[in-house]
């Protein structure tokens, strides 16, 4: 993930910002009092340099599902951002992984990203009903928009999510800046509709756009997507105090949290996401099974 990375880090404030005031109420409120269930995984299935440190020497890429589901329980997969996938598609993905995995599906570009949300509806049904073949195995979407996607598209964007079907968990995620200024009421406006409509806002934790880290909830769920730097120390106190927040809103009532570490460099994300997978386990339930790696020299060299 490239959005808002910075060549020199040096002088970013990596603190994590208070909640938005309306967290505790709006969890307590729509929280059904289940047991948090913990997702955390990588952007990316498919890389090189994952052979022989996380994949055995010599996988095929058609094992790639198999294998990551037996090491991590989510996948934020941006496969689907470049078109609408065939039914035989999904239907092999489905297939690959156990029911207790969960993907994280981009909706796709020619969605998010067209002129005018209203002329893009069927083919939003086309997708949602592929996708579906998922079944238990389908996590929340996100949707992805453009940095030019700003607030004066504010009535579009919400009739648009009116009629996006509940039983489907949708998270949405945007980046225009003015979205973010201080007492914006179109931002005020968007979240009292996202909370009535059952659908979630995605935070990302990135260098330089901190006006997008907005820790604000609709939803007892939320979608994180962490940006790292090549494994800096920044990288582990910053999940260290993620894992800090995310515990405050599980005593809050939060009920799923999808969370996914990016580094520019793919084969760093294991070792951080490993790193993450283990400092969460001390904290509380739920136990996640920390990822093992299939070679052993690798996993000295990363871990």
């Amino acid at each position: 993930m490239d959005f808002g990375r910075l060549p020199d880090i040096k002088d970013v404030d990596w603190t994590l910002p208070a909640d938005a005031p309306e967290n505790e109420a709006t969890l307590k409120r729509l929280s059904q009092g289940r047991h948090l269930q913990a997702y955390i995984g990588l952007p990316i299935l498919a890389d090189p340099e994952y052979v022989g440190r996380m994949y055995p020497p010599g996988t095929k890429s058609k094992e790639y599902f198999r294998l990551y589901s037996q090491r991590f329980n989510t996948l934020e997969f941006n496969t689907t951002h470049y078109g609408i996938p065939r039914a035989e598609t999904v239907d092999h993905w489905r297939n690959s992984v156990p029911d207790t995995f969960r993907y994280c599906p981009k909706v796709p570009q020619s969605i998010s990203h067209s002129g005018n949300l209203a002329t893009t509806y069927a083919e939003r049904d086309a997708f949602i009903e592929v996708i579906q073949r998922l079944g238990p195995t389908l996590g929340p979407q996100f949707i992805q928009f453009p940095p030019q996607f700003g607030p004066d598209r504010l009535t579009e964007l919400i009739e648009f999510l009116r009629d996006w079907p509940s039983e489907v968990a949708l998270t949405v995620e945007l980046r225009e800046e003015s979205w973010f200024e201080p007492g914006n009421e179109s931002w005020n406006e968007l979240t009292q509709a996202l909370s009535e409509f059952g659908i979630g806002l995605v935070i990302t934790d990135t260098a330089g756009r901190r006006d997008v880290l907005h820790m604000q909830l609709t939803v007892p769920s939320v979608l994180v997507r962490f940006n790292g730097y090549e494994l800096d120390s920044t990288d582990y106190t910053r999940t260290k105090a993620w894992i800090q927040r995310l515990r405050k809103w599980q005593s809050l009532g939060l009920e799923s949290l999808y969370f996914f570490q990016h580094q520019h460099h793919p084969h760093n994300s294991l070792a951080l996401t490993k790193y993450m997978v283990e400092e969460w386990n001390k904290d509380g339930e739920p136990t996640l099974n920390v990822p093992r790696l299939q070679n052993p020299d690798a996993q000295q060299s990363l871990f």
